[in-house]
């Protein structure tokens, strides 16, 4: 068992349920009888990466409140790049060896750009930024050129804002910089402006509660009351190809919603997860621990085990029991063991 450092117990909470979103999402691909999951797939991948996103703000404030030197914003940016960099290169490896060598085997390849010159810009971690004029986002890492870009961005726009309303008046300052570059050099991908104010309000909504700034937190009140309004609108509507004045609307509508959500499952993961019992709050602290390795991990961990049941010619439905009763508990196995290690490894340095 892992050793607990200090850890927030439905932080853990919300961590877990965004990671068993996104493998539901992805379950889509990989099961044959998937009709069901096909009619609740949008709002499962968006609300699982949204509430990550939500996560990253809130606990990045949480942790870094402040800089006071230039010498903090580097000791920040060395930090992250330890945290973020390590499993993600290693992830990117697996991903070129299970999807550009192995899979085509048994003719599954998903459509992923494994080319040298875009192999490149995502050991940087630039694939966000320089999408989609000079790089294509390979499936599920894309989440990580977002970090790249929200981590970069987070101690810049705290080093210059002294209260909450400049801190938002500032933090518009990046995403029309970013609007602009987009519009006239074909660069910066539609995550970006898809996730950037879900990333912005964490921060601030902890800026709330740690402060208890009753002031702004009344207005939360009516966040929620749009949700029913705008849900199935944004989420099934969203991915426009043309980038433009529409796709910023949607993206604003999608923001309210997720925002929404967010708030709703921090205050009930609040609310609820003293009530549970120390086994169910031991497995929530583990699959929460290991999320990260199961963001990275999933998709070719159960790709090996799809494709070895077609190449065995298994019928449709043993292939659905063995993704769903062998290779979803090896991803939470394997997954586990490699954050193991890698906590293990950080310590040690």
């Amino acid at each position: 068992m892992v050793v607990k450092k200090y850890r927030i117990n439905y932080l853990d909470f919300l961590r877990a349920l965004a990671i068993l979103f996104v493998l539901i999402t992805h379950l889509d691909t990989y099961l044959i009888n998937n009709q069901l999951l096909r009619m609740f797939e949008p709002y499962f991948g968006n609300f699982g990466v949204g509430i990550f996103i939500f996560l990253s703000g809130y606990v990045l404030f949480l942790n870094h409140p402040s800089f006071h030197s230039m010498e903090d914003i580097l000791i920040f940016y060395k930090k992250r790049i330890v945290r973020i960099f390590p499993l993600y290169l290693i992830a990117l490896m697996v991903f070129f060896m299970i999807f550009a060598l192995i899979s085509p085997m048994f003719s599954y390849q998903p459509v992923m750009d494994f080319g040298l010159k875009n192999l490149i810009i995502h050991i940087l971690g630039l694939q966000i930024l320089l999408s989609p004029e000079y790089a294509t986002p390979i499936l599920t890492l894309y989440f990580i050129g977002l970090l790249v870009i929200f981590n970069f961005l987070y101690p810049l726009l705290i080093r210059f804002s002294k209260n909450i309303t400049e801190f938002f008046l500032i933090s518009l300052v990046p995403f029309i910089i970013f609007l602009l570059l987009r519009f006239f050099f074909n660069i910066i991908d539609n995550y970006f402006f898809q996730y950037y104010f879900v990333f912005i309000f964490g921060i601030l909504f902890c800026h709330m509660i740690s402060t208890n700034n009753k002031k702004w937190l009344k207005l939360l009140i009516v966040i929620p009351a749009i949700l029913v309004f705008s849900l199935v609108l944004s989420i099934r509507n969203l991915g426009a190809y043309n980038f433009g004045i529409d796709t910023i609307i949607g993206y604003a509508i999608f923001d309210t919603v997720i925002i929404s959500f967010c708030l709703i499952q921090f205050e009930i993961s609040k609310m609820f997860i003293d009530d549970f019992s120390p086994q169910i709050q031991k497995l929530i602290f583990n699959i929460a621990f290991c999320s990260y390795a199961i963001y990275l991990f999933h998709r070719p961990i159960m790709t090996i085990f799809y494709g070895s049941a077609l190449l065995l010619g298994l019928p449709e439905i043993i292939r659905d029991l063995i993704i769903i009763f062998v290779a979803i508990p090896a991803v939470f196995i394997i997954s586990y063991y490699i954050q193991l290690f890698e906590e293990k490894i950080l310590r040690k340095g």
